[in-house]
């Protein structure tokens, strides 16, 4: 005697069927417990296969008269009752399968409470008490604007007959053991509740029915032949391998590798949008000032502009959406210990083209990119422009423009060409104007990042918290050291050849 808990929880089991649907078989082991809740009773055990109609006591006396088989289906039932063996004990398991989409339909409403489905027809139900008339026009966009979507599934229910029969009347009891639905579309089978691995599962009759039972759900379906399952191995291999040897056609050259002395930045720059400005009809200029040791082997990428954009609603709101693609090159043979990586500054010049090919700047900004950490990062730019206590000024930049009223534009940040230490801007008039946004993805590349791969894991997550400088150091070191074990030999070889040449003359 083994004791049954009552409160095992139920849920879904959702598996993948590659194979045929028809293969599938389950197996339902039922034992009615004594009041004590031991299943000392005997067990009734019964396999179904995949939509195989198995019949209950009830089902056999209605479809064995054949006034009550109207349908093609009906009919159908009559024949496989007439050819079931009438010596064989009746059995309390049967199924109902898709061909019964009616009835099991109502078994599962039943048997289930959907308290979504009552809260949403209680909404609807408001809302049309709200409406003083029904409108057809607006009831018909409403249902192309929220199609209902149907699955293509197949049912079918594991049951449990407890009637009372008797040889003229009948009282039905039936219960749901196990719902297995299937889509032959997506090839997902859903199995509710789910198989039993130990423990069974427990089932409360009604009050007036004073039997419980447990039982268990097993899948029974016979194992794939080891010769078709070698086969099918073999078959994915091959495909693995056609994979591979086609991978290896389209990407003939090996993956290119920077220098071990050089950092390679890729950088992706997106001028998103920008607002506030004066005018309406906006483009941006943008320039990217690299500092020494620094390299773009396309340089006509460094400058560049968007194309004109028109302001909408009040706060003159402009969608650029310009991306620029480019990368840098850092060197860091002749970098000192003590040296930090100077960072390449982007500027941005925001300016208006009126109707009258009159050009105004309508906003200056800047932005150092952050080479030192890779990722995505998002700027939100303030812009200013120079302006004078001057009025004519002003008259002039609304007649004629003032598109450009300075040298450098670098001046607006670091000058690149200025060599003191104090960098006096008082004096400078100006006036805020709107904002540019931004949005930059950096991603680095260097041989000294392939150390990162042998480490352990406790030590990765202290190695990548380092600076760029910090990491790309031993590498510096190693380019310098084998530079100068070159210089070495090539001196050591040129004296070897001095000395011999002195000892050939001294022997002559």
């Amino acid at each position: 005697m083994e004791y049954v808990d009552e409160n095992i929880p139920k849920s879904s089991g959702f598996y993948r069927c590659p194979d045929d649907i028809k293969y599938f078989k389950v197996k339902i082991k039922i034992i009615q417990l004594t009041e004590d809740k031991t299943n000392n009773e005997r067990m009734i055990e019964k396999e179904f296969s995949w939509q195989e109609k198995q019949f209950s006591e009830a089902q056999k006396h209605f479809y064995g008269d054949e006034k009550n088989c109207l349908t093609e289906t009906e009919k159908e039932f009559h024949k496989l009752v007439n050819e079931l063996d009438e010596s064989k004990e009746n059995d309390i398991l049967f199924s109902y399968i898709n061909l019964e989409e009616e009835i099991y339909q109502k078994l599962q409403t039943t048997n289930r409470i959907n308290y979504l489905e009552n809260a949403i027809e209680r909404l609807e139900m408001e809302h049309c008490l709200d409406d003083n008339e029904y409108n057809f026009h607006k009831s018909l966009q409403k249902s192309m604007d929220f199609p209902v979507l149907t699955e293509r599934t197949e049912t079918m229910l594991l049951m449990l007959d407890l009637g009372n029969y008797s040889e003229n009347t009948g009282l039905k009891n039936e219960k749901i053991l196990c719902s297995i639905k299937y889509n032959p579309d997506t090839k997902l089978l859903t199995v509710f509740p789910d198989f039993t691995t130990t423990q069974p599962y427990f089932l409360r009759t009604d009050v007036r029915d004073d039997r419980n039972f447990c039982y268990f759900i097993e899948h029974s379906s016979k194992p794939i032949p080891e010769s078709i399952e070698v086969n099918e191995k073999t078959l994915i291999k091959k495909i693995n391998d056609y994979r591979k040897f086609t991978t290896s056609h389209i990407l003939r050259k090996p993956f290119e590798l920077p220098p071990k002395n050089k950092l390679f930045v890729f950088v992706f720059l997106e001028i998103v949008s920008g607002k506030k400005f004066e005018y309406p009809n906006v483009y941006v200029q943008y320039f990217i000032d690299l500092p020494d040791r620094w390299f773009c082997p396309n340089p006509e990428l460094l400058r560049g502009r968007t194309q004109i954009c028109k302001a909408i609603n009040q706060d003159g709101l402009l969608h650029f959406g310009h991306c620029v693609e480019l990368t840098l090159e850092y060197n860091f043979l002749s970098v000192s210990g003590t040296e930090f990586i100077k960072p390449p500054y982007i500027y941005f010049e925001v300016i208006s083209k009126d109707w009258w090919d009159r050009y105004r700047t309508e906003g200056l900004t800047y932005r150092n990119l952050p080479i030192c950490t890779s990722g995505t990062f998002g700027y939100n730019l303030n812009c200013f422009r120079f302006t004078s206590r001057d009025p004519g000024g002003e008259m002039r930049r609304y007649f004629l423009g003032d598109c450009q009223n300075y040298d450098d534009v670098t001046w607006i940040g670091l000058p690149t060409d200025y060599n003191e230490k104090v960098l006096n801007k008082y004096g400078t008039e100006t006036i805020g104007t709107g904002q540019l946004d931004i949005r930059l993805n950096l991603v680095h590349q260097s041989q000294a990042f392939l150390e990162e791969d042998r480490l352990d894991a406790d030590k990765l997550h202290h190695h990548r918290r380092k600076m760029i400088s910090e990491k790309l150091e031993s590498s510096a070191l190693i380019k310098s050291v084998e530079q100068v074990i070159r210089e070495f030999k090539k001196a050591k070889k040129h004296l070897l050849e001095v000395r011999e040449n002195v000892a050939h003359h001294s022997r002559s």
